[in-house]
């Protein structure tokens, strides 16, 4: 007969160490959180927050925002009590990172039975570098990754749950939050098919006879049925992705050596070489033969505990998909985040390389190891170039609006180019004043009402399509002394080549650079002559 699973009591020492862990992971999360500048998706956020009315953020939300209204509502609710700023705008990443973290201890006890993994699961969900990057960042990736670890951790109770166990709350809970977690995110949605494809492995196609399962899904599905306009209204906008380019053939393997960490290898690997001087691991329980709730269900003897199979469809299946479909649909999803769902199966693996280690001292030490590592590799030169624990992508927008105020005159024209791709529109359409806003906020938030007229929109690219309005836009501008363009260095670069030549009657009298914005100042040749 099989071992039983190994999962005592959490010690008095072990729950000390598990506060310390949570202590720690909040600490990096917490820390100068506010004081980097916002990059430019995070005015998005900004931008659906500043609305007038909890309707105008909706609309905000729905019309131009990539996500579902969920993230946006919390950001407004937070300006409405701290004020549209970083820290209101952060703060409700900062919390859903900080209940992710608290969820890491017990999801990862719910896929190794084993408390002492837990408290290495718990260990590496706090120390990990984007883990730390999406909860100080404005956006819904840290709301749609919380929302991700409860639906696992509710679904992997409704599995492996005990079969004498109702399980209602389970069920509500993971409703709930995978709801939540498509909400946040649409493409979050993608974990139901990891759940159903896991669910399939392990207990094969008996589940779809159990009305339970039948109930669960189709609440889910009345609870995200009032998103199905957004949802064909992100397919119809599909083709404003087309500036990320052909997904490339290497990046299932890119994103899984990222999400993992390179770092990892470095403690097993030292293990491993000094594994003929350590003493054998004594016999580990083995939860891969457990006897299964799911055979009581559905008649079967299939395991209960499958963490191996669990990792594999959590982490191989999205990075697979996302990798060959869009391009099918004409577009590409060839980013880290639009798969942040399958960012935690890569950290139980770690969890799992971690416990090749014997059971003891050994094992710890090689946990410290990989700690070390993480502090040395990632944490220590993050802080060292940003002041927080957090990648941060470059902002100076805030520097570049205080150039204009101080030295732009109320005539002269300002053309702004924020990198949006949706700023094509603005020259292909010509969509009204809430789009204007939209890819000109960057700048409009940090000046004055009475300056945003002198703010006219550039587009992203200049193809056969945005020419003709680059051209018009461009000759009006240049009948008046001086022209200002602020953005994107990429685009402005794009924008001002062709036009400001030395030829021109402008020439480039300053440019400054603040990191991802920069000022170019023109102006009129004496007498308006040609310099050529």
């Amino acid at each position: 007969m099989p071992e039983a699973p190994h999962h005592p009591t959490l010690s008095t020492a072990g729950r000390g160490l598990l506060v310390g862990i949570l202590l720690l992971g909040a600490a990096l999360r917490i820390h100068h959180y506010v004081e980097p500048p916002m990059w430019v998706d995070e005015y998005a956020t900004s931008w659906v927050a500043a609305a007038d009315t909890w309707s105008e953020a909706i609309s905000r939300a729905l019309s131009r925002d990539t996500h579902s209204v969920f993230h946006g509502l919390l950001a407004r609710l937070a300006s409405e009590a701290f004020g549209n700023q970083r820290l209101a705008l952060r703060l409700p990443a900062l919390l859903c990172g900080l209940g992710a973290l608290c969820l890491a201890y017990p999801l990862t006890f719910a896929v190794f039975r084993d408390r002492q993994a837990a408290l290495f699961g718990g260990f590496v969900f706090a120390i990990h570098r984007d883990l730390i990057q999406i909860s100080q960042d404005a956006r819904p990736y840290s709301l749609a990754l919380f929302c991700t670890m409860a639906s696992f951790l509710a679904f992997l109770h409704l599995v492996a749950g005990p079969p004498d166990r109702r399980r209602i709350m389970s069920r509500i809970v993971y409703v709930v939050a995978t709801a939540g977690a498509y909400y946040a995110h649409t493409l979050f949605g993608f974990i139901v098919l990891i759940q159903l494809g896991y669910l399939t492995m392990v207990a094969g196609w008996s589940w779809i006879r159990d009305q339970r399962w039948w109930l669960t899904l189709a609440g889910l599905a009345l609870l995200v049925a009032p998103s199905l306009v957004q949802l064909l209204n992100l397919f119809d906008r599909r083709a404003e992705l087309d500036w990320i380019g052909t997904t490339p053939w290497q990046f299932p393997f890119k994103i899984f050596v990222d999400f993992l960490t390179p770092n990892v290898f470095a403690p097993v690997t030292v293990y491993l070489l000094l594994a003929g001087l350590l003493p054998a691991p004594r016999q580990q329980a083995d939860w891969r033969h457990h006897p299964s709730p799911l055979g009581a269900t559905f008649g079967s003897t299939l395991p209960a505990h499958r963490p191996l199979t669990l990792m594999a469809v959590w982490l191989v299946l999205p990075l697979f998909c996302f990798a060959v479909i869009p391009p099918l649909l004409g577009t590409h999803l060839a980013f880290p985040r639009y798969v942040l769902f399958a960012l935690p199966a890569a950290l139980l693996l770690t969890v799992r390389l971690l416990m090749l280690a014997p059971r003891g001292g050994h094992r710890w030490a090689v946990a410290a190891l990989y700690g070390a590592t993480t502090l040395a590799f990632h944490l220590l030169p993050t802080y060292a170039a940003y002041g927080t624990f957090a990648s941060k992508t470059q902002g100076g927008w805030d520097a570049a609006a205080q150039i204009v105020e101080a030295e732009a005159g109320p005539e002269d024209p300002v053309l702004f180019a924020c990198g949006y791709i949706e700023a094509d529109l603005v020259a292909t359409t010509h969509p009204g004043p809430m789009f204007r806003s939209y890819i000109d906020w960057p700048l409009l938030f940090h000046l004055p009402r009475e300056r945003w007229p002198q703010v006219r929109s550039l587009p992203f690219r200049v193809t056969d399509a945005t020419f003709p309005y680059l051209r018009d836009l461009l000759i009006e501008a240049g009948e008046q002394p001086r022209v200002w363009l602020v953005g994107d260095p990429a685009v402005l670069r794009r924008m001002s080549q062709p036009f400001f030549l030395p030829t021109s009657k402008h020439r480039l009298h300053q440019e400054q650079n603040f990191g991802a914005a920069m000022v170019m100042e023109f102006r009129l040749i004496d007498g308006g002559a040609s310099g050529g």
